[in-house]
């Protein structure tokens, strides 16, 4: 599986994944001040997690995310995607 962060929009991180059977999915969390240093050092250093211990899940899916997902991170967190 690959990941990649998409890039964090404040508090707002966003993260999409290339399984290896080339499904991909996407994930965006809400993540808390304490654990925002934790998910930080995660990524830098490519280790595996699990999204939803860092925080709150706002939207997720499978390929790229709708344009209803993207209005909705708009509007809620100020999020350009």
């Amino acid at each position: 599986m690959k990941k990649r962060a998409i890039r964090p929009q404040g508090k707002l991180f966003g993260f999409s994944y290339q399984f290896n059977n080339g499904l991909s999915a996407y994930y965006f969390l809400l993540v808390d001040n304490i654990k925002e240093k934790i998910l930080n050092r995660i990524l830098a250093e490519d280790r595996p997690f699990r999204v939803t211990d860092y925080g709150s899940l706002v939207a997720s899916g499978y390929g790229s995310p709708t344009e209803e997902t993207k209005v909705m991170l708009r509007e809620k967190y100020n999020a350009e995607i």
